[in-house]
């Protein structure tokens, strides 16, 4: 039985790992704030993917088992179906909030990344990648009283975060910020060249 279901790539185990395999890294990608050209093409793409993999398994399940309700019953009682209907009601709820999981893991990160803040190192040659908490520091500088610390790319754009204590931080070239609304003295960074 278990051969079988691992070796027959139209399973229902199979189904239901690719499902959550997708989800949690959609989940993942979303996690850095951060909207990339992967990040889209992840999500769009990972969605249509596994909407043409269900229909395909399920068009196969049905010509193997019959064109009949009882067919049909017993898909719809298996458990892994409904893995896959919360996998898609997910990314489907990650689409509405998508700022969801960068919410997340900033949180659990966030005493570290203000330990770091107030004893920051500074590295403007993108020399060396730190991580912090559970965000990879690619780039840090420090701007008056703020400390600016970039963690991903963002289409053409890098972005990041800062710890600004005295108020808004300093606009540079063509830099944005957005206050972060669940963090005190933490803004949103999005730098453009």
């Amino acid at each position: 039985m278990l051969k079988k279901i691992l070796t027959d790539p139209f399973s229902l185990f199979t189904l239901g790992t690719v499902s959550i395999v997708w989800f949690l890294s959609l989940f993942y990608f979303l996690s850095d704030g951060a909207e990339s050209f992967s990040d889209f093409f992840f999500s769009f793409g990972g969605f249509i993917l596994l909407t043409v993999i269900s229909v395909v398994f399920l068009f196969l399940y049905l010509k193997k088992k019959g064109w009949h309700f009882q067919s049909v019953f017993a898909l719809i009682r298996h458990p892994v179906v409904y893995v896959v209907l919360l996998s898609f009601l997910g990314s489907y709820l990650l689409d509405i909030y998508p700022y969801i999981p960068f919410e997340i893991r900033f949180k659990l990160s966030q005493q570290a990344l203000e330990d770091f803040a107030k004893h920051p190192i500074s590295d403007n040659d993108n020399s060396t990648v730190q991580w912090v908490g559970l965000f990879p520091l690619r780039e840090v500088d420090i701007a008056g009283t703020s400390v600016r610390m970039i963690v991903s790319e963002c289409f053409l754009d890098d972005c990041g975060f800062v710890y600004s204590p005295n108020g808004d931080p300093p606009i540079v070239d063509e830099d944005s910020y957005y206050e972060l609304p669940f963090a005190e003295n933490w803004y949103y960074w999005h730098r453009s060249w």
